[in-house]
């Protein structure tokens, strides 16, 4: 193959436009493989083939003689006509094109035969790759004004259009996330001092795109305060000195009195050799406030859970509301029964705590917001019809005001009233701002109030269980005495009786024998119940003795073996409650048990005292245990209370292995 065939099958192999190369009977030799986008045939289909069976019919004789033209003369200036298309169809030119195209296609060869000039459009084939041509045509008329030629290049621009859309697409994503977040880019040429904004960053300096020249460096830095203008000064230089990333805060004074918080980020590069600066600004105003808003929340429940002072924490609330919303003041009302709202807390008004400040049924948001349960804002009480404006206000010179109710787990405590000398705007960010800070004020509320009914229950309930220890004393002691100063006494008297009636006759006295002996065993007995309930034991014997001789009585009672241990160090702290509940541990076992042997065990472990009672009789019904109290039971059940009542825990267990375990542990001080 020769250099110049070469050249000309790399032209045809490149050639967006259809080329042929025909022999003079008019058959292909050569053809570009653009046909096969074009026309659809593949070039070896088309190879060998007369180019007049590719030609429309109604264009057959005129190709015909312009064939036989080329031939006499060896030169055309051109000519058009239509081809067949590799599926049969037979469309012009605008039929093969995308049917949303057509008509800008056309409209552009219009224009260029009208004016015989130029003209370029955009269009796609139809087809699943939906492939993408730019054409161009011009248009040279003839001496008449009407065309006399037309010529043209198609080119596919399909990677190259689709590369575009998709740089456009992200821009407009990338401008959509930059308005969300509150960001805007910009692009600093260091030498010729010219600065390009996004849409995004007009917008952050509240103008609109293009309404203002992009601010350049010393505009830039005339507008920031002179402390941040240093700063930022520093940073950028630091940024292009180490070639590096930068990053600095300022703030921006607006038109509403609250600044802005701007995060300017950017870095160094070059293009075409020249020094660049690009870069972002990120709003960050509201994340800012949301988390210094958080931090006051997190202070305020930190308070609230260490102090005891339910008041201190009130006022302590309602300075930080006021400060962290730029308020003029607030203050904190509590509902009374009759209805009215009294001054409890405030930064404000200097009216004495408990002063009335709204009557009942007035119409007051206060009011409103705890019929309610949520929210109630005024922005501006000069546009307000729904609520009275009270001198109070008027005082105080307010013009907004909102107020959130202070709830309670049983009943509202009252509300938060915020109050500011400006129409206010309150956000959402505000509003859970003060919901939280009146939530944090309810549960410490709440939490004084149980901790009052608490105590008063512990009173009440400390005095009972002592009114009760002092009774069954009491009950004890008269027991006591009754049984020594009568039974007893008559009993002694009965026996000195028999033994002075004691006579000689045989029979009678082995009778009167038997009876003092019975009545000797009735006042040892007597003596033992005497010496056991009476608190002489206890006061004069100890723990240990005074237990050990209700567990001998009540064993021969039970008909089993009682053995008690006593901690030296556990005696002389409960001694009186132990004692109590040993016996009535003891009398349970005597009557349920069936038991040989009782161990009753009292011992110290650091701040508590345990007493054990364990038996090894049937086991207990644990069951039915829990149930004895609903059927009139409460010997166990009144254990379990008077340890609850000081403090303590009482169990009963029934291991596998037999046998009862009932254990009381009771608090005690170092």
């Amino acid at each position: 193959m020769t250099d110049v065939q070469h050249r000309l099958q790399r032209l045809f192999e490149l050639s967006l436009d259809v080329l042929f190369v025909l022999d003079r009977q008019g058959c292909v030799v050569l053809v570009s493989p653009s046909i096969e986008r074009v026309l659809g045939y593949s070039p070896e289909e088309i190879q060998g083939r007369r180019i007049i069976e590719l030609v429309h019919p109604d264009e057959e004789q005129r190709t015909r003689e312009l064939s036989a033209a080329l031939l006499e003369r060896g030169a055309l200036d051109g000519f058009e006509n239509r081809y067949r298309h590799a599926d049969g169809s037979d469309d012009g030119f605008l039929d093969v094109i995308h049917p949303d195209d057509r008509a800008r296609v056309a409209a552009a060869m219009a224009e260029a035969v009208r004016t015989g000039g130029e003209a370029a459009a955009d269009y796609r084939l139809p087809g699943p790759d939906e492939r993408i041509l730019h054409g161009r045509v011009e248009a040279e008329l003839g001496p008449d004004g009407r065309t006399r030629i037309m010529r043209g290049t198609v080119q596919d621009v399909t990677e190259a259009r689709r590369e575009e859309r998709r740089r456009r697409e992200s821009e407009e994503r990338l401008s959509e996330a930059e308005r969300l977040v509150g960001m805007g880019s910009w692009e600093y040429d260091i030498k010729r001092d010219d600065v390009l904004w996004s849409e995004n960053l007009y917008a952050l300096w509240g103008a609109e795109p293009g309404s203002m020249p992009a601010l350049r460096r010393d505009a830039f830095y005339a507008r920031l305060q002179p402390e941040e203008r240093e700063r930022v000064t520093r940073a950028a230089q630091e940024g292009l000195a180490r070639d590096a990333r930068f990053e600095v805060s300022f703030e921006q004074p607006t038109e509403t009195g609250h600044d802005r918080v701007l995060v300017v980020r950017g870095e160094y590069f070059e293009r075409d050799g020249r020094p660049m600066l690009r870069g972002t600004v990120l709003d960050v105003t509201a994340q800012r406030r949301a988390t210094a808003l958080q931090a006051l929340i997190g202070r305020l429940g930190r308070r609230a859970l260490e102090s005891d002072d339910v008041g201190r924490v009130l006022d302590q609330a309602c300075a930080m509301v006021a400060q962290a919303l730029g308020a003029g003041f607030a203050i904190i009302l509590a509902a009374h029964e009759d209805g009215s709202l009294r001054l409890a807390a405030g930064t404000g008004p200097s009216e004495a705590r408990d002063t009335l400040i709204v009557e009942p049924g007035a119409a007051s948001p206060a009011l409103h917001a705890l019929a309610l349960g949520e929210p109630v804002v005024v922005s501006d009480w000069r546009d307000e019809d729904r609520f009275g404006y009270t001198g109070l206000m008027e005082s105080q010179g307010v013009r907004s005001s909102v107020v959130v109710p202070i709830g309670g787990r049983h009943r509202s405590f009252g509300v938060l009233s915020v109050n500011a000398p400006v129409p206010w705007s309150i956000d959402d960010d505000d509003l859970a701002f003060l919901e939280a800070a009146a939530s944090i004020l309810a549960a410490a509320i709440d939490r004084r109030r149980a901790e009052e009914a608490v105590a008063a229950l512990a009173d009440v309930r400390g005095r009972l269980v002592a009114e009760t220890l002092d009774a069954e004393e009491r009950i004890r002691r008269s027991i006591s005495e009754q049984l020594h100063d009568g039974a007893l006494q008559d009993l002694l008297a009965a026996r000195q009786d028999l033994v002075e009636a004691a006579g000689d006759e045989p029979g009678r006295t082995a009778m009167i024998g038997y009876a003092r002996e019975g009545v000797e065993r009735a006042v040892a007995r007597l003596r033992e119940a005497v010496q056991a309930l009476h608190p002489i034991v206890l006061q004069h014997g100890g723990l240990e003795v005074a237990l050990q001789a209700a567990a001998e009585q009540t064993g021969r009672t039970g008909g089993f073996t009682a053995r008690v241990e006593v901690d030296p160090e556990a005696a002389g702290v409960r001694d009186e409650l132990v004692l109590s509940m040993a016996r009535e541990l003891l009398t349970n076992a005597a009557k349920h048990a069936g038991a040989t042997t009782v161990d009753v065990a009292v011992r110290r472990y650091d701040r508590a005292l345990v007493l054990e009672v364990a038996d090894d009789g049937r086991g207990a019904d644990l069951a039915a245990v829990a149930a004895a109290p609903l059927e009139g039971h409460i010997g166990l059940a009144s254990i379990a209370q008077r340890a609850e009542a000081v403090g303590g825990t009482f169990e009963v267990e029934s291991p596998p292995r037999g046998g009862t375990v009932a254990r009381a542990v009771l608090p005690v001080g170092r």
